[in-house]
This record gives C-alpha cells, structure tokens and sequence, in this order.
C-alpha cells in the first residue's frame, strides 16, 4: 500500500507541474527542457506561524528577485496536506534549463545580499529550529505545450 500512495503522490505532483507551466507566460509555456525543482519541508508541531512569517518576510522577497530578475521563471509555495511524503510545505521553482537550476546558489546569495546586506542562511536565520528538510526531487519538461 505505501507504494500505491507514492505512485498516486507522484502523479498528482506531476500533473500539479504540468498544470503550472499554464499559469506561467506565454513563452515558456512553450519552451521545452524547462526544469522544475520540488524542495520538501516538515515544519515542527506548533512553529507553523513563525515558520510562515520568515518564509513571508525574507524567503518570499527572494523568491520574487530571482524571478524578476529572470532567474527563475516561476515559483509556487504549497502547504501539502497529503501523501506519503513526509513534509508540510512545498516549494516548486521552474528554471529556463538544469544549468539555470544548477546555479542557483549564488543567485540566491546575491539576492540576500542585495535585499538584505546578508548571507542567505544569515538571513533565514536558525530555520532548523523550525523545519526539517526532508528532500528535493528534480522534474524535466521535454514537450512543449
């Protein structure tokens, strides 16, 4: 039964991705090798509130720099609230190719310094208090719609 739901989890997050490549513009709904990187979080019973207000404040804002940038083409925040994952949020961010995916680490750095005058994990603060990481699955497109 546990490989039945991860089968069922699976085809709902991929049809979950596929979907949002139509809310994105219209270039790159049409683009194909765009990649999409799921990360995983557990946020710790009772810290959901201070966990969504730096996700708000700091991880948000960056989010929203490396898109306007162009260095993502989109990004969505989920809380799941099924499967058979281990993990309370969600966040898909789609790149133009794996090579734009593979560099965002110092994107993410120059936009924390930018934004706040500080290293990311500085301005993330102490998140392990908080969640758990719990794993990164990496998702290709190779059709355009």
């Amino acid at each position: 039964e546990p490989l039945m739901t991860r089968i069922t989890t699976t085809l709902l997050l991929a049809t979950f991705v596929a979907c949002t490549l139509f809310v994105t513009d219209a270039s790159a709904q049409t683009t194909p090798g765009h990649v999409f990187t799921v990360r995983y979080h557990k946020v710790f019973p009772g810290k959901a509130a201070e966990y969504n207000t730096v996700y708000g404040e700091v991880i948000r804002p960056i989010m929203d720099k490396l898109k306007a940038d162009g260095d993502i083409v989109s990004y969505l925040d989920l809380q799941e609230i099924f499967g058979d994952r281990d993990a309370t949020h969600i966040l898909i961010m789609e790149f133009e190719n794996l090579d734009a995916s593979q560099a965002q680490g110092p994107k993410l750095e120059a936009a924390s310094q930018e934004l706040f005058g500080k290293p990311f994990q500085e301005a993330i603060g102490d998140l392990d208090l908080l969640r758990e990481y719990t794993g990164t699955e990496v998702f290709g497109s190779t059709q355009s719609n």
